[in-house]
């Protein structure tokens, strides 16, 4: 899939967030910049490889202490 070049504004309504200024900052920011899609769908990518490796790692050390027990 090749989605080089696709961009998109994001308008987000105003709204009040209190004592958190890095969501507002990431907020405003947002609202400001064109999000690349290739970008985002690289980080989702990225992401999902991750939580991936996460569940394996888990699964690995679940049975490495299931064999210490036994």
């Amino acid at each position: 899939m090749n989605v080089q070049g696709v961009n998109s504004r994001l308008g987000i309504p105003n709204f009040t967030v209190s004592n958190s200024s890095r969501i507002v900052a990431l907020a405003e920011r947002f609202t400001v910049k064109e999000i690349n899609y290739e970008e985002m769908l690289g980080a989702i990518e990225l992401a999902a490889k991750l939580s991936l490796l996460a569940v394996a790692l888990a699964m690995f050390l679940s049975l490495v202490s299931t064999l210490v027990v036994r």
